[in-house]
């Protein structure tokens, strides 16, 4: 078996690390109330240079308006913050 690191390289010389995160519950609760995508977070990485860029987060503006108390303790994330930001269309277009 080739490493993910060397097979990644042999068809591009970048990659991006994303992850996006839902303003439900973690852990076990897992899933159980499916709630929309509040964050993105996203990380460039030079696979030639082994060298990784900035770290860029957005936050999404979801329909409903509503955090959990996990939530909040987790990502640090307000109620203020997803109220003042955009919707999920004009993030991805950004």
């Amino acid at each position: 078996f080739l490493p993910l690191w060397s097979l990644m390289a042999s068809h591009s010389d970048t990659l991006v690390v994303f992850f996006g995160a839902t303003a439900g519950a973690n852990g076990g609760k897992l899933g159980s109330d499916e709630r929309e995508i509040i964050l993105l977070v996203w990380q460039i990485v030079d696979l030639h240079e082994k060298k990784v860029g900035k770290l860029h987060q957005c936050f999404v503006k979801p329909d409903t308006l509503e955090l959990t108390d996990q939530c909040k303790e987790e990502t640090g994330l307000t109620l203020e913050d997803i109220i003042n930001a955009e919707p999920l269309d004009k993030v991805l277009q950004q």
